[in-house]
């Protein structure tokens, strides 16, 4: 696969991403406001909205605030947002392997049902990773003081809250790695030398984008309304462009 090539990929795999947020937000919501006040939920909103450029966190507040405001629906707009996240999630993870079948230069021998079948599980483990870091980012110094937590430990919990992310990342991108191709996973394992380098990359390229996206102003002036839209779109690429980057190495180590 030439850099053409892993650049199309990555933005089919971006395209199908981006379909999977705001359903997925919708869900989301739909389903929180079951088990906690609107109150509480603003104030989650806000925190994980504090770790993003704000042009991406007003478009996905936005799109927060716009589903919270309907209490009388929230049991459909969850089932309606669950279905809609996981086929756009379901389409991003396709493009994946089929993506990494072509860096590992493999037909696709698998039947369709385990195509689908396996697709299904690795988009309901993104899911999770998902989920898993969105809680991790919510136990903020801050909170943890205020729950009582000693400063010290506070401190503590913060720094390994990171390192549990790191690791969550690294292990799905292995999982990718190891079951999105169609070939032998005899001897294979979650840690090589290219899931290292793509959550190295992933993690330095989501840096770097939200600190250009944030503290670059021209960025916003150049896309006005649609400045949250394309910061999603150019991140969920850079960031499928780091894996299939990973994968490369990959295979360029197997060889």
């Amino acid at each position: 696969m030439d850099q053409r090539n892993v650049m199309m990929s990555s933005a089919g795999i971006a395209y199908f991403t981006l379909l999977a947020v705001f359903p997925a937000a919708t869900a989301g919501v739909a389903m929180s406001l079951f088990i906690i006040t609107p109150e509480q939920f603003e104030s989650i909103k806000f925190s994980l909205a504090g770790y993003m450029p704000s042009e991406m966190a007003e478009i996905l507040s936005a799109s927060l605030s716009s589903q919270s405001a309907r209490t009388n629906s929230n049991l459909w707009f969850a089932l309606i947002g669950i279905v809609l996240a996981i086929l756009g999630a379901s389409g991003a993870m396709q493009n994946t392997m089929r993506a990494l079948n072509t860096i590992h230069q493999v037909s696709e021998k698998r039947s369709l049902a385990k195509i689908y079948w396996l697709g299904f599980v690795l988009t309901l483990g993104v899911i999770a990773l998902v989920g898993s870091v969105g809680l991790l980012l919510l136990l903020s110094f801050e909170r943890l003081t205020n729950w009582g937590v000693d400063t010290w430990i506070a401190f503590i919990l913060v720094g390994l809250r990171w390192l549990v992310i790191i690791c969550l990342i690294h292990v799905m991108i292995g999982m990718l790695f190891k079951y999105g191709p169609s070939r032998s996973r005899a001897g294979r394992t979650h840690v090589t030398r290219g899931t290292v380098i793509a959550t190295g990359l992933w993690l330095g390229i989501t840096a770097a984008f939200f600190a250009y996206v944030q503290y670059l102003p021209f960025f916003a002036h150049s896309y006005s309304v649609f400045a949250g839209i394309i910061a999603l779109m150019i991140w969920f690429q850079l960031g499928s462009m780091a894996i299939l980057v990973g994968a490369l190495l990959d295979k360029s180590s197997a060889q």
